[in-house]
């Protein structure tokens, strides 16, 4: 019994120090869906602003700044997606 008690308080540590990391990592994706909400945010507005300058430049930049956007929707959807998985186990951030 004393073994299994042994199991047991090693087993009980080794879950709390894994959940303190996967509650570190959490947050870490939580600051990232936040950054990444203001950077497409902010890409919305050069696009405007690129929509007001007659030049073929601007033309051009704001088509880049429109795949840029996409790209970091996709990426926030993606880590969107991972906290509600996170979330949906019982880990709140």
């Amino acid at each position: 019994t004393v073994c299994i008690i042994t199991r047991l308080t090693n087993a009980q540590k080794e879950y709390s120090h894994a959940k303190i990391k996967l509650e570190a990592a959490a947050a870490q994706l939580r600051a990232l869906e936040q950054r990444a909400t203001a950077a497409h945010e902010s890409a919305g507005t050069l696009a405007a602003e690129l929509r007001i300058a007659p030049s073929r430049e601007a033309a051009l930049l704001r088509a880049d700044v429109g795949k840029v956007a996409t790209d970091i929707k996709r990426q926030k959807s993606v880590v969107t997606r991972k906290l509600q998985n996170l979330t949906s186990q019982g880990l709140y951030v």
